[in-house]
């Protein structure tokens, strides 16, 4: 019955697509920011958070699984969270429901609803109710009808009141100690403070003390510069969190980088390293911030950038490291601006003196405009404004080193038309993170694009294409030669997670997975072991380091010769042929924090994090990790718009193999 099946994309999520259930850390909506300042508005001692599972299960509630407790956690937590089950269990008994506990779940991941309370000194509790969408459906207990799965829902509400009443006490004792032991375990601590703060990007600056504040984390001013193993951070541009402080588990759970785990298995991720995620340096600081501690951070607005020099130059440039770099040359060639991009770097005479530009500075000749030069200083002042970059004017081509302004080396850049693959066979998450990106923080166009049609619409506007993810079965023979005869007149796909595996299994792209290390038939183990072995062996979801070639076009501004990203799934794909195709590249030892087994650590080291293949004369940009997972990766979302507005400048020759 179609009751039973909901249509794409799903009815758990938000008008993009997310899942905000898994949104209560990572605070990117505003859902879930009015949600999170309720909730510390409140303390509550107690929060439930009721869901569905497979119409075949029975009930659920918490405690989950004991060995994948997140070890921040008091276990004085669980302790409670047990007592309270005994109060579902006998409300449940009473009316023959069956349930379970104990299993199935778990209280790692701490940005879930029955997670987050855990570690802001509330008790935080799961239930699971076997599904009766569609009213009624056939189960292997019977018939479940909607009345039963709400009785069942309704009885422990009410037996958590119960809970809440009899174990009063208990419950506010426990909040009032989760906080004096947070400071006990702070002043035991190694790590005395964290310190953080990229001296080239004072939007994700912003972007990353706003996600602090929201979680009631204390952070300061620098007084004065601190190095700490060889990394300087600079008054202005650093910022100081002390551990000393009541929300130290908090702090503590963003910043961490924990390799070693109880258990081998998770419901969700196992890593999410907040400053690894924004590609923000950070340190731990082991002496006493006292020194350096300045004055406490109480708000944020994102900044401005500077602009120097005079309105009607020769040309002006902007550097590409901003994280609303993006934004800014999309606003450009929107308003019809031609701009071109700097494949060397240039040292280039301003106002303030001769300043150095990097690999991906925007140059903006005026000449060539057709536009009055007012339109175009005014839509300047605007990216200064709004994006939080410094624009210079240059007075002359002429630089003072490097390449000049009227080099081949600036390639042309022509304004992405972007159509994003969604409907049924996309996976619905990495879509709606890819939309929610274009739409909510570059303000670019994008046309979502059902599965189905790709084969009956005239592909030609547009000349880039996305597949976030999926199996995209819907896409029929036709719809594949299509693809293939737009790519191969010059179109560029750009294939994320899954749906890079989908365009190497259907020879979109010419690339070669690594072979799986399984095990040999002669291998017995315990049956009763063999859901656990094989969860042993899935990723759900860790980070990594990877080697980066900053001098290409994928590699545009960012400044370190090593990048963090996030990764799902074990599809690893071996280094392109060619020398020049993959400049991104997992390192020897890669794991930065998380879990992965060790078979499958021997396996994506030196494996490709990105490639570029060629079909005809269009390219294939293959990222097989999330670079956009759950819009907080702020990080890794340069990597992908660099596919955006890059792919096409990329060589064709540096995709052949030998260079041939």
């Amino acid at each position: 019955h179609r009751e039973h099946r909901e249509v794409w994309p799903g009815g758990r999520t938000n008008h993009y697509w997310f899942d905000l259930n898994r949104d209560w850390l990572l605070q990117q909506h505003p859902e879930s920011r009015g949600r999170v300042a309720r909730f510390h508005a409140w303390k509550p001692n107690i929060l439930t958070d009721h869901h569905e599972m497979g119409t075949s299960n029975t009930y659920f509630f918490q405690p989950g699984i004991p060995s994948r407790n997140n070890p921040l956690t008091p276990s004085k937590t669980f302790d409670l969270t047990k007592a309270i089950a005994a109060h579902h269990a006998e409300a449940l008994d009473d009316i023959g429901s069956l349930y379970y506990s104990r299993e199935s779940f778990d209280d790692f991941y701490v940005g879930k609803g029955s997670t987050y309370p855990d570690i802001n000194g509330c008790v935080g509790i799961l239930f699971e109710q076997a599904s009766s969408r569609g009213h009624l459906q056939n189960s292997a207990h019977g018939p479940l009808r909607f009345p039963f799965t709400i009785r069942n829902q309704v009885k422990t509400s009410l037996s958590t009141l119960k809970a809440a009443r009899v174990l009063r006490p208990d419950l506010l004792t426990h909040q009032r100690t989760f906080y004096t032991t947070a400071l006990q375990e702070a002043s035991r601590s190694a790590i005395k403070a964290y310190v953080f703060g990229s001296p080239t990007d004072s939007a994700r600056n912003h972007h990353f003390l706003d996600l602090l504040l929201r979680h009631q984390i204390q952070v300061h001013k620098l007084t004065k510069p601190v190095r700490v193993d060889g990394a300087l951070f600079q008054p202005g541009s650093g910022y100081i969190a002390p551990v000393n402080q009541p929300q130290y588990r908090m702090l503590t759970a963003l910043f961490e980088r924990r390799t070693a785990f109880q258990d081998s298995l998770f419901y969700d991720v196992s890593a999410w390293t907040m400053p690894l995620a924004f590609n923000l340096p950070f340190a731990e600081l082991k002496s006493s911030p006292d020194a350096v501690l300045g004055s406490r951070i109480e708000a944020t607005t994102l900044p401005q950038g500077n602009r120097v020099g005079a309105p009607g130059p020769y040309a002006y440039v902007f550097e590409w490291k901003g994280y609303y770099a993006p934004r800014a040359l999309y606003r450009l060639q929107k308003a019809g601006i031609r701009a071109k991009v700097a494949t060397r770097p240039f040292q280039a005479t301003t106002a303030q003196g001769k300043q150095p530009f990097d690999y991906g500075t925007i140059l903006v000749p005026t000449g060539i405009q057709e536009d009055a030069p007012e339109k175009l200083d005014r839509l300047m002042d605007t990216i200064v404004r709004e994006d939080a970059l410094d624009v210079y004017a240059l007075e002359t081509g002429l630089s003072a080193s490097g390449i000049d302004l009227g080099s081949p080396s600036f390639a042309t850049l022509s304004k992405p038309e972007i159509l994003l693959v969604v409907g049924p066979g996309a996976s619905s998450s990495p879509s709606g993170e890819v939309w929610h990106l274009l739409d909510r923080r570059y303000d670019m166009d994008v046309s979502l694009v059902e599965t189905d049609l790709i084969g009956r619409i005239n592909l030609s506007r547009y000349n880039t294409i996305v597949m976030a993810g999926g199996g995209y079965g819907a896409i029929n023979a036709g719809g594949l030669d299509a693809l293939k005869r737009w790519i191969g007149s010059g179109g560029t796909l750009v294939a994320l997670g899954s749906g890079a595996s989908w365009a190497v299994n259907k020879k979109l792209a010419d690339a070669t997975f690594v072979e799986s290390n399984r095990d040999t038939l002669s291998d017995r183990k315990p049956y009763a072991d063999e859901r656990s072995d094989r969860g042993a062996q899935r990723l759900g979801g860790a980070i990594f380091q990877v080697k980066l070639d900053r001098t290409h076009p994928l590699g545009y501004g960012y400044e370190g010769p090593t990048l963090s990203v996030f990764r799902q799934g074990t599809a690893f794909l071996k280094p392109a042929r060619s020398p020049y195709a993959t400049p991104l590249q997992y390192t020897e030892g890669p794991l930065l924090a998380g879990y992965i087994s060790k078979p499958n650590l021997a396996r994506i080291k030196d494996s490709a994090s990105v490639l570029v293949t060629p079909l005809g004369s269009g390219r294939i940009v293959l990222i097989p990790n999330n670079p956009n997972f759950r819009a907080f990766w702020y990080g890794t979302n340069k990597l992908f718009a660099n596919a955006l507005f890059f792919g096409r400048a990329i060589r064709q020759s540096t995709l052949r193999e030998d260079g041939e």
